[in-house]
């Protein structure tokens, strides 16, 4: 009989926008194979909201078992800002105040950990994902002994907070998606002798792109792309800022195309294009007929699209602030990273006045990821570590 696995995770759906929530489906459908995979998260498509939008308690997604629970508040934006001004490197440790931030932060589904409790001896394993949300901070502690915990962690404010601590020492293992995530918890919690595997993701892109369709439909040309949330958090508005005066000081008709739901306004332009969410086939569509793929963000755990848009052999284009993103590309040489506007001009200058060497940077990239990246290394990975984890528990 398969072991049973539970995933609790704060969304999850195919209408779902995010990187750590594709990750979730997708290493809980490559899991199936091997496991009983259920999984616990939210009625909420919108992390902005967390408005209960799916009706059902259960349903079944691509043959895994999701069982939905309400979140009792939608989000309020305003306060759970206001309760952020809070959270500085110098000011952490008022575990009181951190609670009231993650149940301001959301999504805050009290029957869902109620459900972990009447289900601990249900499931051998648990797989949290994201340190970040409510339902990992309140619910693995319920299950510390069979928790695994995914964290998606990156060097940012909250991950300062004391509350933290128990979720990342006492769980019964951790995949971690990079090894920059890896020292970077192991410095802050102590937690090294955690079992632990590094590298939790796997990459697939459709065998069959159709560029050329995409480009005529929405009239591109040429253009460069961003793909994922278009907000704030991922420096979007700083992206339009750049490409804008990129615009006014190059007349050569590139265009920038975002791919993802809009949560800031975007100012209508010739030069702009947003196309909102998009299916998946689309998106690698758009990916790969695209000059570049920028990501301006500062702050990520992995960023599946950037791996995506190398295997698609598309240069990756990123911010240098951000440490995981600069380190793909410099171990693949499969992108470039600016640290102002003169260098993301300068950039993408290079690129389209050298198409030899954005070819052999597009290579780079795809190697890297064939060679770092293949859901069979990634589920075995995985696999080993669920097993141990059940053989701890035995043991103990």
């Amino acid at each position: 009989m398969k072991k049973k696995i539970c995933f609790v995770i704060q969304r999850y759906g195919k209408e779902v926008n995010g990187g750590a929530e594709l990750l979730c489906r997708e290493m809980a459908e490559h899991l199936s194979r091997y496991f009983d995979v259920s999984v616990m998260t939210s009625k909420a498509r919108d992390y902005i909201t967390w408005k209960n939008e799916y009706t059902a308690n259960e349903e079944v997604i691509n043959g895994i078992h999701v069982y939905r629970f309400s979140a009792v508040q939608e989000r309020d934006r305003a306060k759970t800002d206001s309760l952020s001004a809070v959270f500085r490197k110098d000011v952490c440790g008022d575990e009181k105040k951190e609670m009231e931030w993650l149940i301001a932060q959301g999504p805050y589904c009290p029957d869902l950990v109620e459900a972990l409790r009447k289900e601990k001896d249900t499931y051998d394993a648990f797989i949290f994902f994201t340190y970040l949300y409510w339902p990992t901070v309140a619910g693995l502690p319920e299950v510390a002994e069979k928790a695994i915990l995914v964290p998606t962690a990156h060097d940012e404010q909250y991950i300062f907070m004391k509350s933290l601590r128990r979720i990342f020492r006492e769980c019964a293992g951790i995949i971690y998606l990079t090894d920059t995530e890896r020292r970077l918890c192991e410095r802050l919690f102590q937690n090294g002798d955690v079992p632990h595997v590094v590298g939790g993701c796997g990459i697939e892109v459709p065998a069959v792109m159709n560029p050329r369709i995409t480009r005529e439909k929405y009239n591109l040309g040429n253009y460069i792309t961003y793909v994922g949330r278009v907000d704030e958090g991922k420096m979007v508005p700083v992206l339009l800022k750049y490409f804008e005066e990129y615009t006014k000081r190059h007349n050569n008709g590139l265009k920038l195309v975002l791919c993802g739901r809009e949560s800031i306004r975007i100012k209508k332009s010739e030069h702009v294009v947003s196309l909102g969410y998009v299916s998946e086939q689309e998106k690698y569509d758009v990916m790969a007929g695209a000059l570049c793929l920028v990501l301006p963000s500062r702050y990520e755990s992995l960023s599946m699209v950037v791996l995506e848009a190398m295997a698609l052999k598309v240069p990756a284009v990123v911010n240098g602030a951000c440490e995981v993103t600069k380190e793909h590309c410099i171990q693949s040489n499969g992108g470039l990273y600016y640290s102002d506007y003169y260098e993301f001009e300068g950039i993408l200058d290079r690129l389209q006045n050298r198409p030899q060497e954005r070819k052999e940077i597009g290579l780079c990239g795809q190697r890297y990821v064939q060679e770092q990246y293949s859901w069979d290394t990634v589920i075995k990975q995985i696999r080993g570590l669920i097993e141990s984890s059940c053989i701890i528990r035995v043991k103990r």
